[in-house]
């Protein structure tokens, strides 16, 4: 554990108990990856090191569309859609695909998809991407989203990057264009 002591008082904190993957990441499929000891017991839930809300590892059959919605982080979304499973993540939140595309320089696949399921048009579409492969060996897959005007993945894929101006392409100049031609990503 831990102490801190002084002449007359000592402040002492047990190691909390931890899970890990096979990749040394704090992770636990089946319960708090970090429970912190004594009083409390406060308890932190991981999904392969990254952070994510109680119910995604207790209770992932009661998550709903307006749980994915309120997501905002690409990463906790793609521990959410690897724990649920990508087709059970995209059924829930009301996706229909729209365009696929391999990009044929990484060899990274794409999916965009509308939300059939919302009153609101500016909400945006999602872009599915397939990850280079990572040094762990892995391929992981993210979703993202995009402006709802793009009509393709590589509008979608486009519009993510500036021009070599620095401007941003509006979405006409990607629908119409789609010049996706990335060498390296960083």
């Amino acid at each position: 554990g831990f102490a801190m002591l002084w002449d007359k008082a000592a402040v002492v904190m047990l190691m909390p108990e931890m899970h890990l993957d096979a990749q040394g990441r704090v992770h636990n499929a089946a319960g708090p990856a970090v429970r912190f000891r004594g009083i409390g017991g406060d308890a932190l839930y991981y999904w392969h090191n990254i952070k994510v809300p109680e119910p995604v590892i207790m209770r992932p059959e009661t998550l709903t569309a307006a749980d994915i919605a309120a997501n905002e982080n690409s990463e906790v979304a793609r521990a959410i859609a690897e724990r649920l499973g990508w087709p059970r993540y995209l059924a829930i939140a009301g996706a229909i695909l729209i365009d696929t595309w391999t990009d044929p320089f990484s060899g990274c696949r794409y999916e965009l998809y509308a939300l059939k399921n919302h009153k609101d048009k500016v909400m945006p579409r999602l872009l599915k991407m397939e990850s280079p492969l990572l040094q762990d060996g892995s391929k992981p897959s993210y979703i993202e989203p995009v402006s709802p005007k793009l009509k393709s993945c590589r509008a979608a894929r486009q519009w993510q990057f500036r021009k070599p101006n620095s401007e941003w392409p509006s979405e006409e100049e990607c629908n119409r264009e789609q010049n996706v031609n990335f060498t390296t990503e960083t």
